[in-house]
């Protein structure tokens, strides 16, 4: 099986009341009708009790936001505008 890597999301409209980010997993690109845009993943959200999801979970894509290797966070991979 393999290991989902579980992400927040930043500066999300419409989820104001959890401060702005909601949790998600990260979807293979093979997975999806097309390879997401350069700088961008594929993300599912993901419930949380702050975000529960009412209907099906939906699907975008979300910018990447990489860490700084100065600042010892290479292997960051939260995502936002």
């Amino acid at each position: 099986m393999k290991t989902q890597k579980i992400i927040w999301c930043n500066g999300a409209i419409g989820f104001e009341h959890c401060g702005n980010c909601f949790r998600a997993k990260v979807l293979d690109d093979a997975k999806m009708y097309r390879p997401a845009r350069e700088g961008y993943v594929w993300v599912q959200q993901v419930e949380t009790p702050k975000t529960p999801i009412v209907g099906d979970a939906w699907v975008t894509e979300w910018p990447i936001e990489i860490g700084s290797k100065e600042m010892d966070d290479k292997d960051k991979f939260m995502t936002g505008f």
